[in-house]
C-alpha cells in the first residue's frame, strides 16, 4: 500500500466490525465496496486496541474533540515531524494555543506550502536553509512571522497560497525585504 493510500484511507475513516465469527474491516468511502477479513495476528492486536480506544472514549481521561479548533501547538509539532530532516525553528507565543478556530486541513497546507517554497530544488546546489516560524495568537488571530536563512521563499512562489489566505481565509500576508537578503511574511489568519 502507498503512503497516499494510507493517508487517504484515515483521512476517509475505516469500519472494523465482527461478523459471522470473522473481524471485518471496510472503508468509510461510500465509493469504496470492499469488505476484508483482517488477518488473525492483526486481529490479536486489533482487541487489545479495542481497550484503549475504550478508554480514550470513556476513560477519565477522555477528552472532547471540538470541530474547528486548532490545537497551534500541536499542528506546529507535525509539521517538525513531517519536515525533520530540514532545520526548523518554530517558537509560539501569546494566548491559549487551544483557542483557535479555523480549517486545520486549509493552515496545515498553507504552512507546508511556504515551507516547500524555501526548500532548494535539484536544479540549484545550495544547501537547506534554516527556517523560522513565530507565531502567535492575538486577538483570536493567528500570526505568522515567518522566513528563511537564504530568503528562498518569496511571493512569485507562493500565489495561489496568498490569494487563498486573502479571499478564502480572510487573512493578510505582507511581504518585507530588508538591505541585503534578509526578507520575510507577515501572515495574520483570523480565527472563524
Amino acid at each position: 500500500m502507498t503512503e497516499a493510500t494510507s493517508k487517504v484511507l484515515f483521512k476517509k475513516g475505516i469500519w472494523i466490525k465482527e461478523q459471522q465469527g470473522n473481524l471485518t474491516i471496510g472503508s468509510l468511502d461510500k465509493t469504496e465496496k470492499n469488505i476484508k477479513i483482517i488477518p488473525e495476528k492483526l486481529k490479536k492486536v486489533l482487541i487489545d486496541f479495542e481497550n484503549d480506544m475504550l478508554e480514550a472514549l470513556y476513560g477519565e481521561r477522555s477528552v472532547d474533540f471540538e470541530p474547528g479548533r486548532i490545537d497551534i501547538v500541536k499542528m506546529f509539532d507535525q509539521i517538525a515531524v513531517q519536515f525533520n530532516a530540514y532545520e526548523l525553528k518554530i517558537s509560539f507565543s501569546g494566548t491559549d494555543p487551544g483557542t483557535y478556530q479555523g480549517d486545520y486541513n486549509a493552515v496545515y497546507k498553507i504552512i507546508e506550502r511556504f515551507i516547500i517554497s524555501s526548500l532548494p530544488t535539484k536544479d540549484t546546489d545550495s544547501q537547506s536553509p534554516i527556517i523560522y516560524i513565530n507565531a502567535s495568537l492575538t486577538d483570536n488571530h493567528l500570526c505568522i512571522i515567518y522566513r528563511d536563512s537564504g530568503s528562498f521563499c518569496h511571493p512569485s512562489k507562493l500565489k495561489k497560497e496568498i490569494e487563498f489566505i486573502q479571499k478564502k481565509l480572510n487573512g493578510s500576508v505582507h511581504y518585507k525585504a530588508m538591505s541585503g537578503e534578509k526578507s520575510y511574511f507577515d501572515i495574520m489568519i483570523p480565527s472563524t
